[in-house]
């Protein structure tokens, strides 16, 4: 299986729009550096986006909520959304 279809399917097994180069080397088994190159390629064929260090999100997807990218900004502790915010939600 070529390594793009391979991340790909990889991507498809977490059925989010946002996740993590950590994430898919975590359910793929692959290194790291594998990874990366997996999506750096996706990148640009334009499959995926990177939307800061280790973060990504699929291309084909329509509005992608900004508050999906909290748990990945902020991994090692609790992140919060402000009262106002989830008010406007």
């Amino acid at each position: 299986m070529p390594p793009k279809t391979a991340v790909i399917k990889y991507i498809k097994q977490l059925g989010r729009p946002v996740f993590s180069t950590r994430e898919i080397t975590d359910i793929s088994g692959k290194g790291a550096s594998a990874v990366t190159q997996g999506l750096n390629h996706l990148s640009s064929q334009g499959v995926v986006r990177k939307l800061y260090r280790g973060v990504w999100a699929e291309t084909g997807r329509d509005n992608i909520n900004p508050y999906a990218l909290i748990p990945h900004l902020i991994a090692q502790g609790r992140a919060y959304v402000s009262f106002l915010s989830a008010l406007h939600i």
